[in-house]
């Protein structure tokens, strides 16, 4: 899959976002996750179940039968299963061969997220969790906010590399959040070990008839820090951080605060992506009217997002695999690939490690 080599799709085990914890309840929520239908609800305690979406019998979609307790009824002939995913009741005869179960899939709450695992179950540690702290979820005078979750019609590489490279934001975004220095100020790359770190300092830029300047409340010219976060293969965090420019700003070293957005990336198919946002932000963080205006110019900014990497992933699926001209600005998505491709590799050795020895001669 583009533009990794063929037969490579999405590294599994990893942590991906499959929901906010809002929406999972007492209803059955059906959702296609890295190729495969999940069914998600929570039991009556509060624990948070995520099981393969179709009966065992016929296959019918089990996110559209019936809660009975804290088992799914399938609405199709009745089998039942449990919170686990053993088949509990067949109602055409008394024994449940022990064989028959759905397959569960691990979950784990962080924040407002519901995270899954959707590989080898017994790899599943929570510890790998991307670290939350650099979200400023909890941190004193900042305040977060939940955005929502689209599904862009592209494949889940192009949603990357459109993160890793913000120099978009002078272009694709000259309406919403932009500012024509952006582009032409160089990130720095950095490689650490759970992470890839990006950063620009954006100097003199104008972005007084941006939506970005009145929800800051910026004035004149502004600098601007922009630091970037890939966790991969699933989460990025991006942030801006402005003040008055040094050097022909309105109140030189004015620092009228940031905000940041996080990304969830969570391939849904080979050609569409579940993208979860959300954003925390250091300014008017005790008005929460702001709260909106944030959230809608991030969701411009996203839909933009989401038809530049379907237009994209168009032409790919008329071209083929055309080779590409990549640039310096194009290092930090060429390393977050080289990233995510180490781990599905990670994932093939182990495979080829558990498969038995062939007998011998």
């Amino acid at each position: 899959m583009f533009p990794y080599p063929e037969g490579y799709l999405y590294p599994k085990n990893c942590w991906y976002i499959a929901a906010w914890r809002h929406e999972l309840g007492r209803s059955l929520l059906g959702r296609t996750l890295l190729g495969e239908p999940v069914v998600m609800y929570r039991r009556e305690d509060g624990v948070p179940v995520a099981l393969a979406d179709r009966c065992i019998h016929r296959r019918y979609p089990l996110s559209l039968s019936r809660l009975e307790g804290d088992a799914i009824q399938c609405m199709y002939h009745g089998f039942t299963f449990d919170s686990s995913g053993a088949c509990v009741r067949i109602p055409s005869q008394e024994r449940v061969p022990p064989a028959y179960r759905l397959r569960a899939y691990p979950l784990a709450e962080r924040w407002e997220m519901v995270w899954i695992w959707m590989g080898d179950p017994e790899l599943a540690d929570p510890a790998r969790i991307p670290d939350m702290s650099v979200m400023h979820l909890d941190t004193p005078g900042w305040r977060p906010a939940v955005g929502g979750r689209v599904t862009a019609k592209a494949r889940y590489t192009f949603i990357q590399d459109n993160i890793l490279d913000l120099s978009h934001l002078s272009y694709l975004h000259h309406d919403t959040v932009g500012g024509m220095q952006v582009a032409a100020t160089p990130p720095l790359v950095e490689d650490r070990a759970d992470r890839l770190s990006i950063t620009r300092d954006v100097r003199g830029d104008h972005i007084d008839d941006l939506p970005i300047a009145g929800i800051v409340g910026t004035r004149g010219r502004v600098d601007r820090r922009m630091e970037a976060h890939f966790f991969a293969p699933s989460l990025h965090v991006t942030s801006s951080y402005f003040r008055s420019a040094s050097e022909g700003g309105a109140e030189p070293g004015r620092e009228f605060g940031g905000f940041q957005v996080i990304h969830g990336i969570t391939p849904e198919t080979p050609r569409s992506t579940h993208y979860f946002y959300a954003t925390t932000r250091n300014f008017r963080a005790h008005e929460p009217e702001y709260d909106g205006e944030l959230a809608r110019m991030v969701q411009m900014a996203i839909a933009q997002d989401e038809e530049a990497a379907k237009l994209c992933d168009d032409m790919v699926e008329i071209d083929g695999l055309p080779p590409e001209m990549h640039q310096r600005v194009d290092a930090a998505a060429l390393k977050g690939r080289k990233r995510v491709q180490e781990l599905m590799a990670r994932e093939r050795r182990e495979v080829v490690a558990m498969e038995p020895a062939g007998l011998p001669s």
